[in-house]
């Protein structure tokens, strides 16, 4: 396994959640997400063949309405709540997806 090649993408997929306005560690957290699905999550960006096609996006520096129809990690992101609608964090865990 490239440690690089695996950093770069837990990067890609950090940043593409934050551009379509998902703050994964605070869903994390916050018990939006669980550790399992984050780890899918990271299984599926390091094998996935869209990486160039995610830079360009990211590189725009635009906000996302939702990750692009190409994300492997779309699904998921699109079920988690947009950033301002995330719970407190000392408030109740919400329902792990």
């Amino acid at each position: 396994m490239d440690v690089g090649h695996w950093d770069n993408r837990i990067e890609l997929m950090k940043k593409m959640a934050a551009a379509s306005g998902r703050d994964l560690p605070l869903a994390l957290a916050s018990g939006m997400l669980s550790g399992l699905k984050l780890r899918s999550c990271a299984i599926r960006c390091f094998d996935c063949n869209h990486a160039n096609a995610c830079r360009q996006v990211l590189a725009k520096g635009e906000r996302l309405e939702a990750a692009p129809d190409f994300c492997a990690n779309k699904a998921t992101f699109d079920v988690l709540p947009p950033l301002a609608a995330l719970p407190d964090q000392t408030a109740q865990a919400g329902t792990a997806i």
